[in-house]
């Protein structure tokens, strides 16, 4: 049962008076703000537990969704607006002293007192957008004759769409992957720009070897090489190993050592973990499970499972103190996503490395440190994914704890 109290508050401006109306839970939280003389100003805020009791998503009077709110840093916020005709995203800045928004006019005052004049965020088409209208209306087209439209790209050239499209009909031009022509990630961490494959010519992002690193093709080292080696894991540095996904080298190890240091849990348990959730690959997507519903999504390197985390959270069952939920799990259930590529843009794969070392240690505790089911309960608490996992780490867990332990030691 919780107590709810309510507050007015008269408001003058534009020479009209209106009343403010909050009510507040038990907590001394708003959870509900309207003007009296207008009932369809009525918002419902929605509070989060896990990101500090913050309004994530407001209601508008008719129970409907009407904007959520996600917090980057403390100053910059992405704002998701519901409407009749559909969502749309805006950013919201707030000026370091957080006394004013983006467009407002409040005063703004530096550390020693003196006024700031507010500078309005950028208005216009974002950097490499071109307006498909004439020079006169500020587009990149002749100021006399006619309005080409060079709203498309080709070879990084603004262009006419319909030239564009044309080569492409013709087999002349390809359209880049998901409609981003821009530098991208290759299989082992690299940014890379957008090219051919050498033997396949098919677009992508593609690794070179490093020259005078001292490392391979796939970014291993002699060390890394030998400590796998010795470890047992030399089956994962087969080329063909590598071919079904498994990104196995410096970089990810390195990663895994420093998210399990961070965390205080076993290098060779999230590292195991690692490897059979994301193929130990910081940058996997994660595995949607055949469905559309985000709550049924493992999501990022080590494929948490928005709705069986969450819950456990709720339950109090581990505590996700200092790690930005939204980052971890790509924004899921925060914006509208339509497949787990979108979650790219969001998520940061050492916050969901350290929420999953958080479940590691969970598990590990509740199994008395019994590494086997830890490991499996990680994937299911009973069944054949349980059995599986668990006889999977009988196999090769200590394996990786002798790696990530040489590895950590060079």
């Amino acid at each position: 049962m919780c107590d709810f109290t309510q507050g007015k508050k008269t408001v003058i401006a534009n020479n009209s008076v209106s009343t403010y109306i909050s009510s507040h839970d038990g907590d001394g939280q708003p959870i509900i703000e309207y003007f009296q003389e207008n009932l369809a100003t009525k918002s419902f805020m929605i509070r989060s537990s896990v990101l500090g009791r913050k309004v994530l998503t407001r209601l508008d009077n008719a129970g409907n969704k009407s904007s959520t709110v996600f917090d980057v840093d403390g100053l910059l916020a992405v704002v998701q607006n519901a409407g009749p005709s559909g969502s749309s995203l805006r950013w919201t800045h707030i000026d370091p002293l957080g006394l004013s928004e983006a467009g407002d006019t409040k005063s703004v005052f530096d550390p020693m007192g003196n006024y700031i004049v507010w500078q309005h965020a950028p208005v216009g088409p974002p950097p490499n957008a071109y307006p498909p209208i004439a020079a006169s209306f500020g587009g990149l087209g002749p100021s006399f004759g006619y309005a080409i439209n060079s709203s498309c790209i080709l070879d990084g050239i603004p262009t006419d769409c319909s030239l564009a499209l044309n080569m492409l009909a013709h087999g002349s031009a390809e359209q880049c992957p998901n409609n981003y022509c821009g530098a991208g990630r290759a299989r082992n961490g690299d940014l890379r720009p957008l090219t051919r494959d050498p033997d396949t010519g098919l677009l992508g992002y593609y690794s070179l070897p490093l020259q005078n690193s001292g490392l391979d093709q796939h970014g291993r080292s002699a060390q890394f090489i030998k400590c796998a080696n010795d470890a047992g894991l030399g089956w994962l540095l087969k080329e063909d190993a590598w071919k079904r996904g498994h990104t196995f080298n410096d970089e990810n190890a390195r990663f895994v050592n420093e998210v399990a240091a961070k965390e205080g849990i076993d290098p060779g348990l999230l590292g195991f973990t690692f490897d059979n959730e994301g193929l130990f690959n910081k940058m996997a997507l994660g595995n949607d499970n055949s469905s559309a519903d985000q709550n049924d999504w493992d999501i990022g390197p080590f494929g948490l499972n928005y709705t069986w985390v969450t819950r456990e959270l709720n339950a109090g069952l581990y505590k996700a103190n200092g790690i930005n939920l939204a980052k971890a799990f790509g924004g899921a259930n925060l914006f509208v996503l339509h497949s787990l590529s979108d979650t790219t843009q969001f998520i940061d794969p050492t916050e969901n490395g350290r929420l999953a070392a958080r479940r590691l240690a969970y598990q590990l505790k509740t199994s008395g440190n019994d590494y086997a089911k830890a490991a499996g309960h990680y994937r299911a608490y009973k069944g054949a994914e349980f059995t599986g996992r668990r006889d999977l780490w009988n196999l090769h867990g200590k394996q990786f704890q002798d790696f990530l332990k040489c590895f950590n030691e060079r």
